[in-house]
């Protein structure tokens, strides 16, 4: 498949698959390699097996063209279909919807206020994605027909924070209305996001009746900037504005203004007066406030309070802020491009990156940054270490600037390797901070080394006291020094290419080979053979003469068998002219096994039934006249 457009991050199955087989996958340069072991016994024709193949997430619809390009059997009869096909891969989405009743604000001539005061909101929130959302947050568009009570945010955690796919939530805010001349229906946006990037937007619907004898207040403060390194305006204007906003005159009242401790009044009252309005006439009232210079960027909170005889005291908050004077302030990011770097791509070079700002108020001069990489990376030819961003970096600009490396030397080790790249950064007045890239070389997938001969390659018996030569040849696809141990019933016995062996006892013996690359040694994965055989005794002993009184086929194993099968039988004491074949159901021999002298003992023989058809065999086991049979299944 395209790994170009997917990765495969596995493969298990899925539904149906032969018993007795078991799959497992392994990435390669273009594409899998699907292995299955184990044996199975089939009949007819339908599927062998299904498979479902993991890959990670992508950002948009993606296509991938899939194919079987090869299927390889070392032993069986399966006629394979290949086929191909378009796979579309469709991302996870994260994904919101929202819904929320209407508000009626009543006005009370009684007690001058709206009812209810103040009004509740609740937007119902639905994850009806795939993803879990996480981080969930509302906010409430500003607008002139309301205000948030309690002076609380326009922006609310939704309850819970966290939606599982198909959950509710529910954000839920708290506002009062506004006096209004006639009765309006104000509609106002609630948005509502999360962490992964879902978003709705929820629109409200409060309808406001007409307000009696009121007034509404609204407040602000001058923008205080700095220009030629000072304050300006200084000292600010803070304003309350007093609006006549019922269907009747409003009332007389006045305002006071509460300063935070380090904000002073540079001239009049605290309390100002306004007059009564006709319907929709309003005063402006301005209050002058000194302000300090702080070390960092500071909002100081204002508040007036509103006062008029048989009306409830009402307030309006607004916000002074003072930027910090500073000079040229710089703030860096940096970052490697891609991230992670793919096996297949592992020594190809790329690019390593900077952005600069200028937070300050001044400007900065000689902006410049230095690369340090790690040992086994190197710059591309010409480039050089330290490179200029800018000569002069203004308020509020930016500068990127970029290297290309590559590694230039093979890693060590059997795991993805991550690295990180220092640039530090500078200027005319010395050095300026630094910052840090992090990347990952994904590690190409470790290909088991490959058995390619082994001798014996097939051992049924032994004599005792016979020496036995048993050796392994493999090749690894990564060139790796491999590893050898011997093992002889279970006691490890070498760890060379071969190993020289002389069995003292009668019985079945297994003597296996454990072969590693340098990855496969690291985590105790090898690539394993094994001899199982019998050691016999030339000398017809046994250790139970009774049972060789008469001589008989005990057996084959396995049976059924595909394609090779030991057959195992016994002679009574003394010499015997032995003959062993193999026939058909027509009664013809197919195969002879053994036409020899034999001594009295256990003895096995292979079969090999390469070339024959499925179907049911006898063995026939003959000696001075007498004849013994087994009958053995081949099925292919």
């Amino acid at each position: 498949f395209d790994t170009s457009a997917l990765k495969l991050q596995g493969v298990r199955t899925d539904g149906f698959l032969a018993d007795g087989v078991a799959a497992s996958a392994a990435m390669t340069a273009t594409g899998a390699r699907i292995s299955l072991t184990g044996t199975a016994r089939l009949s007819g024709s339908g599927t062998l097996m299904m498979l479902e193949f993991t890959g990670g997430n992508v950002p948009a619809s993606t296509v991938v063209s899939v194919a079987v390009s090869d299927f390889q059997q070392p032993r069986g009869c399966v006629d394979a279909t290949l086929a191909a096909a378009n796979v579309t891969v469709i991302p996870k989405r994260a994904s919101i919807t929202t819904s929320a009743a209407p508000v009626i604000f009543t006005w009370d001539n009684t007690t001058k206020r709206y009812d209810p005061d103040p009004g509740v909101i609740n937007v119902v929130v639905t994850n009806n994605g795939d993803l879990p959302l996480t981080g969930l947050s509302a906010t409430l568009e500003e607008t002139p027909e309301i205000r948030m009570a309690y002076n609380g945010s326009r922006t609310v955690a939704v309850s819970p924070l966290t939606l599982e796919p198909g959950k509710n939530g529910t954000a839920t805010f708290f506002v009062q209305a506004l006096p209004q001349e006639t009765e309006i229906t104000a509609q106002v946006d609630a948005v509502v996001t999360s962490f992964e990037g879902a978003t709705a937007t929820q629109r409200l619907y409060l309808n406001i009746k007409p307000a009696g004898s009121a007034y509404r207040v609204s407040c602000e403060a001058d923008v205080i900037t700095i220009s030629n390194g000072n304050y300006t305006p200084d000292p600010a204007e803070v304003r309350a504005t007093v609006t006549s906003a019922g269907t009747t005159d409003s009332p007389a009242g006045d305002v006071t203004i509460l300063l935070p401790p380090e904000l002073t009044l540079s001239g009049g009252n605290a309390t100002q007066g306004f007059a009564a309005m006709a319907p929709g006439r309003e005063q402006v009232l301005t209050w002058p406030v000194e302000y300090p210079t702080p070390a960092v960027k500071t909002d100081y909170e204002i508040m007036f309070v509103t006062a008029s005889a048989g009306y409830a005291d009402d307030t309006c908050r607004t916000m002074l802020t003072v930027p910090v004077l500073t000079a040229a302030q710089l703030t860096q990011s940096c970052r490697i491009v891609p991230a992670v770097i793919d096996s297949t791509a592992r020594f190809d070079p790329f690019a390593v990156e900077t952005t600069v700002r200028n937070e300050g108020n001044g400007d900065a001069y000689g902006v410049a940054a230095e690369i340090t990489w790690p040992a086994d990376f190197s710059l591309r030819t010409g480039e050089t270490a330290s490179k200029t961003l800018a000569d002069t970096l203004a308020p509020g600009d930016s500068a990127t600037v970029s290297w290309t490396i590559k590694r230039i030397a093979n890693p060590d080790g059997c795991s993805d390797e991550e690295f990180d790249v220092d640039i530090r950064l500078a200027t005319n007045d010395g050095p300026s901070g630094s910052c840090t890239a992090s990347g990952t070389l994904l590690y190409p997938v470790n290909l088991l080394p490959e058995i390619t001969q082994v001798t014996p390659a097939v051992l049924d018996t032994t004599d005792k006291d016979a020496e036995v030569q048993f050796s392994v040849r493999a090749v690894d696809r990564e060139q790796a020094h491999l590893t050898y141990r011997w093992y002889v019933d279970g006691s490890e016995e070498g760890s060379r290419e071969s190993l020289a062996w002389t069995f003292d006892a009668v019985g079945d013996v297994e003597v296996k080979v454990e072969i590693y690359d340098p990855c496969t040694l690291a985590s105790n994965t090898p690539v394993v053979h094994r001899w199982n055989f019998h050691v016999r005794d030339l000398t017809g002993i046994a250790d139970d003469p009774a049972a060789l009184a008469d001589f008989a086929i005990t057996g084959n194993y396995p049976n059924p068998f595909n394609p090779g099968t030991v057959i195992e039988y016994r002679l009574p004491a003394g010499r015997h002219q032995v003959r062993l074949d193999v026939i058909d159901a027509y009664g013809r021999v197919v195969r002879r096994l053994l036409d020899e002298e034999q001594t009295g003992g256990s003895y096995r023989r292979a079969f090999d039934a390469a070339g024959l058809p499925s179907g049911t065999y006898i063995a026939r086991l003959t000696t001075g006249g007498v004849a013994r049979m087994h009958r053995m299944v081949l099925v292919r």
